[in-house]
């Protein structure tokens, strides 16, 4: 800048003042993405006054605007905020009442009150809590023809969406494929073909027990499909028996491995199949129920378990004792229990000799 129309004591001054207003302008544009430029012209007849009061004004008037313009932007971006937080907000209700209507579907799927009143040969009950609204876990109980039923559990890999939507599946195919004088492990495979032509390469698949329940011979025909074990509580002989026999899982693979094993049935035996949510369950200090536990409460609730009481109340009891073990701690799976009384069929009262797993 020329200063030399002014005097040496003005130049100073302005210097100073330029070089204060400098400062001020590195300071407004870090602020602002925006540069801020100054340009300041200076004539030997304006005095210096007038030079410094007309450079203030047009820093004021151009911070004003560019606070203004700020202003405006900012609510502009707010209200653009808004919308979209008001937009997520009703997409988000919009999929909770898509997954409450999914669970209703899916709970309406286990069997009912008016199914197990059909169950005469047999005492049915069941426990399912899922981990989220919708989880993977079935079970099932249904007649083959007149002289059958057949008991299910379920358990698809995976939570959400995808295994609930595979649950309902596993119900109609198995339904689908159990006829009289099927095998358990020919419905088994079955079903797996079924499965493997749904799954695709999703990568999921499922672990499962399913037996059907033969009450002209007295006998339980099943199939444990990579299932967790699943227990027999013989009443004759106050014992009970695991039976975890081990195929292959079903969905995985188009050909898998799976034989039915036999087992005789009298009055009074009871049957219980968990997922792996009950064993896997943990407490506070990390450590798991397992398969001990679960063995133990079983076989106490199985042997207290009076004639005129239900299956149900053995259920409740190991619920209950699992509740006291984790103290309501979040579960980490779906949690399912399953369980009959066989009360004994249209023929012999006792089972073949020879029948054992």
């Amino acid at each position: 800048m020329d200063l030399s129309g002014h005097s040496a004591e003005e130049a100073a001054t302005l210097e100073k003042f330029l070089r204060a207003i400098e400062a001020m302008a590195d300071e407004l544009a870090a602020r602002s993405p925006e540069d801020l430029t100054f340009k300041v012209t200076v004539r030997e007849d304006v005095p210096l006054v007038g030079i410094l009061g007309a450079l203030i004004n047009q820093i004021g008037v151009d911070w004003e605007r560019h606070v203004q313009e700020e202003i405006i932007l900012r609510a502009h971006r707010s209200k653009d905020l808004a919308l979209a937080y008001e937009a997520l907000q009703a997409k988000n209700d919009e999929i909770q009442r898509d997954l409450d209507a999914a669970r209703r579907v899916q709970l309406q799927l286990l069997p009912q009150a008016a199914d197990i009143a059909e169950c005469r040969e047999i005492d049915f009950a069941g426990h399912y809590e899922s981990k989220d609204k919708v989880g993977g876990d079935i079970y099932d109980v249904f007649r083959v023809g007149q002289r059958s039923w057949a008991f299910l559990i379920a358990d698809v890999s995976g939570h959400g969406f995808p295994p609930a939507l595979l649950t309902m599946f596993l119900k109609a195919a198995f339904r689908t494929r159990s006829h009289w004088g099927v095998d358990a492990d020919e419905i088994c495979r079955g079903v797996n073909s079924d499965l493997c032509a749904v799954v695709g390469d999703l990568g999921l698949y499922a672990t499962a027990f399913f037996g059907t329940i033969d009450l002209e011979m007295n006998l339980l025909r099943y199939v444990n499909c990579g299932h967790p074990p699943v227990y027999f509580y013989r009443r004759n002989e106050g014992r009970v028996i695991r039976l975890d026999e081990k195929g292959m899982i079903l969905g995985a693979l188009e050909e898998v491995d799976l034989s039915q094993s036999i087992i005789g049935l009298s009055r009074g035996d009871i049957l219980l199949a968990t997922s792996d949510g009950i064993p896997e369950s943990k407490n506070y200090l990390g450590e798991m129920y397992g398969q001990a536990r679960l063995l133990d409460s079983f076989e106490r609730s199985a042997r207290d378990l009076g004639p005129e009481a239900r299956v149900m109340d053995l259920i409740c009891s190991l619920v209950a004792e699992l509740g006291i073990f984790t103290l309501d701690s979040p579960a980490d799976d779906d949690i399912t229990a399953a369980a009959f009384r066989f009360l004994g069929g249209e023929g012999r009262d006792e089972p073949l000799a020879g029948i054992e797993p």
